[in-house]
């Protein structure tokens, strides 16, 4: 048996995308602000892309495309 779910459309999983990168980075960077400007700023640079990686991955995305999957795969205006 196969589940064919419908593919979210483009531009609405990319401003969905956005604005929740927009939000973890922002949180992440004033929350992790002493831990970062105590590296380099290469390793500084990694370890918070990880960490936002890691962040929207598991933990941002799948609950948000299932909470906004109306959103995401309903009729374009």
């Amino acid at each position: 048996m196969s589940r064919c779910t419908p593919r979210p459309i483009r531009w609405r999983l990319a401003l969905v995308t956005w604005l929740a990168l927009a939000i973890v980075v922002t949180l992440i960077s004033h929350l992790g602000r002493p831990l970062f400007d105590a590296m380099p700023t290469v390793i500084d640079m990694v370890a918070l892309t990880g960490v936002v990686v890691v962040l929207m991955t598991w933990l941002v995305m799948p609950p948000l495309t299932r909470r906004l999957a109306s959103f995401l795969t309903g009729p374009v205006p």
